[in-house]
């Protein structure tokens, strides 16, 4: 629900595709730019901890945005600064997730725990953005979003139950984590070459989705309300998805997930 509604908070403060563009930019540039920093984060405290408090500081960011939505005081300015604080919590959450996953998972479970994972998140994009849409659209995307930040305080409420330790393999420094992790890289020619090339596409591809797709769908079909089903339908593949993952354990997983987008690029 929260990026169909923080798309169209900025389109109703009045905001065009140069509005959306900085505050998607601010909520994804520190994802970047910290991502690093959050890796070597995890390896060096506990990862229930950082959990916790990235889901913390991701509550009180949405909070403090639909607030300033409900009120009538959204601008551009302000909806990118809290983005920009979502941003940086989901720097920390994500490697600090993959690492706990892998902390509490036998290795030759480690692939149905991240569908099963998946199965429950790609289960509430279906739904979500459908019920987006239509909350929206009815004029209340102040509580999409509220909605969003008390899901992000319900997660660090549960995940206070979630005791993990130190990683057991001590850091030796943080550039010399850096060059390791450098080095194992640069390593694995099909690693690089695989993320500079969807470096490339998944920004293409977003700027389509989640840039100009809400804008078409405000001034050419009944805006919210009709983009939410093109986010449920995406989610539904991705379900799908996640299906098969619980049942296929393919070899060369990589291989088997990039020739049916080959196909459909083609296409």
């Amino acid at each position: 629900m929260a990026p169909l509604a923080l798309a169209y908070s900025v389109i109703e403060a009045g905001g065009g595709a140069g509005s959306l563009g900085l505050v998607l930019a601010t909520n994804t540039i520190p994802t970047i730019v910290f991502l690093l920093a959050g890796g070597l984060f995890a390896d060096r405290v506990s990862r229930s901890r950082v959990l916790f408090l990235g889901n913390l500081l991701a509550a009180g960011a949405q909070g403090a945005l639909a607030v300033i939505v409900a009120c009538g005081h959204a601008t551009t300015v302000s909806i990118a600064a809290c983005g920009f604080l979502s941003g940086t919590a989901a720097s920390f959450i994500v490697p600090a997730t993959q690492g706990a996953i892998a902390q509490i998972v036998p290795a030759e479970q480690l692939q149905q725990a991240n569908a099963l994972l998946r199965l429950s998140s790609n289960a509430v994009k279906v739904l979500g953005p459908v019920v987006g849409g239509v909350v929206v659209a009815a004029g209340s995307a102040a509580s999409a979003l509220a909605w969003d930040a008390l899901t992000f305080a319900a997660a660090a409420v549960l995940l206070l139950g979630l005791r993990l330790g130190a990683p057991l393999t001590r850091p030796v420094g943080v550039l010399a984590d850096l060059r390791a992790g450098w080095r194992s890289f640069w390593s694995r020619t099909w690693l690089w070459t695989y993320t500079a090339a969807g470096t490339v596409l998944v920004a293409a591809w977003l700027a389509g989705f989640q840039l100009l797709g809400p804008l078409v769908a405000a001034r050419q079909y009944a805006g919210p309300r009709d983009w939410g089903l093109v986010p449920a339908a995406f989610a539904s593949g991705l379900l799908a998805g996640t299906l098969v993952c619980l049942r296929w354990r393919p070899y060369r997983l990589l291989m088997a997930r990039s020739w049916p987008e080959a196909l459909l690029r083609s296409l």
